[in-house]
């Protein structure tokens, strides 16, 4: 809920990162970032992190970082221009 209420109405990026660990099992996160308007902190949360299976695709990550924005109230339309 925090970080719902500290995402509202500002501009943020996301990015991503992928790993294959020791036992060769891959991995990526979802980090979103952004900066405060009051204080001009930079502010970063990991979103978080998913398991893949198999040949590591754009789609992929793509819709995993959609899916788990969903779960914070982002998505691509986040603002309406007046």
């Amino acid at each position: 809920m925090e970080l719902k209420k500290a995402l509202r109405g500002v501009y943020f990026s996301c990015t991503t990162d992928a790993w294959t660990a020791n036992n060769n099992l891959s991995y990526t996160t979802c980090t979103v970032h952004f900066i405060d308007k009051r204080t001009w902190i930079l502010h970063r949360f990991a979103l978080g992190i998913f398991k893949k299976t198999g040949t590591s695709k754009a789609e992929d990550v793509v819709s995993y970082c959609e899916d788990i924005w969903r779960t914070v109230d982002l998505d691509y339309n986040f603002f309406v221009l007046l």
